[in-house]
């Protein structure tokens, strides 16, 4: 993939940040299938490929929830209107909407985090925070707890993890769709 259909992807996965955090559910949803969708399309090679790239998507959605629902289970995160699954706290669509641009993002614009993940999880212990606060802020839905260091330092160490999963399971399972770029 050439630098310009990265940036293309980059400044894509960017909108769909803003409309994900300050639009509702529904248009927060829409926009990740249609942006997933048209990835898809765009990229399709062989069925093998966009099969393993479906599951590849599927999976950190997956995990995407599962940290979500941790962090709102936990208390880091708040919604104003929360939705529960037993004792789960769950997130709200338009959160997980943004796990499935994240994992495009990974597949194209973010794929370097997987080059150095030392360095990845060096910036992601400062940028995910960061980005959290922020969202939080633009997002009426959404509060990070108090104290706001605890919450987001606990909210970097899961990402961290998450992002630990994630190279692990590249390495393993999904090192062609890697390689194809």
């Amino acid at each position: 993939m050439n630098l310009l259909n990265k940036f293309a992807y980059a400044v894509t996965f960017q909108i769909g940040w803003v409309v994900c955090v300050t639009g509702d559910n529904m248009l927060s949803f829409l926009y990740a299938l249609i942006f997933t969708g048209t990835y898809l399309g765009v990229t399709f090679r062989n069925y093998h490929s966009i099969k393993l790239e479906i599951i590849w998507i599927a999976l950190v959605l997956t995990l995407g929830l599962c940290l979500e629902t941790i962090s709102f289970s936990l208390g880091l995160l708040q919604s104003a209107n929360p939705a529960s699954l037993g004792y789960f706290k769950l997130p709200p669509v338009w959160l997980i909407s943004l796990w499935g641009l994240f994992a495009v993002a990974l597949l194209t614009c973010l794929s370097f985090v997987f080059r150095n993940p030392v360095v990845a999880y060096l910036i992601s212990s400062i940028a995910i925070p960061l980005n959290y606060f922020s969202g939080a802020a633009l997002n009426g839905d959404i509060t990070v707890n108090r104290p706001y260091a605890l919450s987001l330092g606990l909210i970097s160490i899961l990402w961290i993890c998450l992002l630990w999963i994630l190279v692990s399971l590249k390495r393993c399972y999904f090192e062609e769709i890697f390689r194809a770029r």
